[in-house]
């Protein structure tokens, strides 16, 4: 702290050997002295600059949930916390460092701390109502929309990210459709590539979970782009894209997503046309297990569709009968019987451990130069 507070600002190789020797919770109240000794020096824009950057560079070497959460933790802690945090967006999404070479890596850390720093006002603001608090997110949104011009992966995935989160929470939905709108397909063709790639798919598929729901909870522009997505996986990669379907439909009822699960039957309903159309059964099979696994009201318009569309013969719209009127809680998956014929193991995503987001946009964005 004493060359902090002499102004010396940290070096990305010292930032390295710090982060490589020091326990994270050692980094962690490092950083937390630093947020207060910022707080502290708010009328120096000088002094605010050297501490964000110091900030910045660390975060950059050692992106960890603990400690960005230790630094949007410590802000709450402060008197003046809420001006500090709208001090530090500023500064860390606009301000260019003094180590050109690592700009990018910076910005990237500044966006992911600022996320996270949005989402902790957010939770606060739960426990504690309070109208700065919405003052400040309303200020650190506008500065995250301002970055949402960079072609950049990291920088987009945080972005779907937290804006998911904000409108999942009643805010902000209208910017969470904007940011969707300009980047929505490129992210999520993005990550969907990854899905099919066994080194990546369990990175790509957590990502996918917690994110797509999100999406489908949005206005109708957006559905748009998931529909595109979903059409071209189903017919890129016909078995894991639609286990990948049954997994998110999963997803759906653990979470009691409401709003979701109803976009997610309607989508459904419209690849359902589509690869009967095709005339291809499997598939259609397959679409069809998805759609009876779910438990929602609005199931009965989907089934009434299924039963009154010309294009669906006899046999597909008996079996739909079939599904609609068994007991789902005897039986999880009502399509089980017409896979028995298959050889082999039957198909599932590799699973690993919860990551967390900052871990999860680190390492989604170094995948993107082995896409398919």
């Amino acid at each position: 702290m004493p060359l902090i507070d002499a102004k010396i600002i940290l070096k990305w190789t010292e930032a390295r050997h710090l982060a490589k020797n020091l326990p994270v919770q050692s980094q962690a109240e490092i950083l937390q002295a630093i947020i207060h000794a910022f707080c502290s020096r708010l009328a120096s824009r000088v002094s605010c600059e050297i501490y964000t950057e110091t900030i910045l560079v660390w975060l950059a070497v050692s992106l960890n949930k603990h400690l960005t959460a230790a630094i949007a933790d410590q802000f709450s802690k402060e008197s003046n916390g809420i001006l500090g945090c709208e001090k530090l967006v500023e500064l860390a999404l606009t301000a260019e460092i003094t180590d050109s070479d690592h700009q990018q890596h910076c910005l990237e850390a500044a966006v992911i701390l600022v996320c996270e720093i949005g989402k902790a006002l957010i939770e606060q603001h739960r426990k504690d109502p309070n109208p700065e608090r919405l003052k400040a997110l309303s200020h650190l949104t506008t500065y995250l929309l301002s970055v949402s011009n960079h072609n950049n992966y990291a920088i987009r995935l945080s972005l779907i990210h937290y804006f998911g989160f904000l409108s999942s929470a009643g805010y902000h939905r209208t910017d969470f459709e904007r940011v969707l709108e300009r980047f929505g397909y490129t992210v999520l063709d993005f990550v969907f590539s990854l899905l099919f790639k066994k080194n990546t798919e369990s990175l790509a598929l957590q990502y996918l979970l917690e994110n797509v729901p999100l999406v489908l909870e949005t206005e109708s522009s957006a559905q748009r782009i998931v529909h595109d997505i979903f059409k071209y996986y189903l017919l890129k990669k016909p078995d894991r894209f639609s286990l990948f379907l049954r997994t998110l439909g999963d997803w759906l009822m653990t979470n009691l997503a409401t709003d979701a699960k109803r976009m997610y039957l309607k989508h459904l309903g419209a690849l359902l046309k589509i690869v009967a159309q095709l005339n291809h059964r499997p598939l259609t099979n397959d679409i069809m297990a998805c759609i009876y696994r779910v438990e929602d009201p609005f199931l009965d318009v989907i089934h009434e569709m299924i039963l009154k569309d010309p294009g669906f013969d006899f046999e597909q719209k008996n079996l739909a009968r079939t599904l609609f009127s068994e007991d789902k809680s005897n039986q999880k998956d009502p399509l089980e019987f017409l896979r028995l014929h298959k050889r082999g193991r039957h198909p599932t995503f590799n699973r690993s451990r919860k990551i967390e987001f900052v871990e999860q946009i680190s390492q989604l964005s170094s995948k993107q130069h082995t896409r398919c």
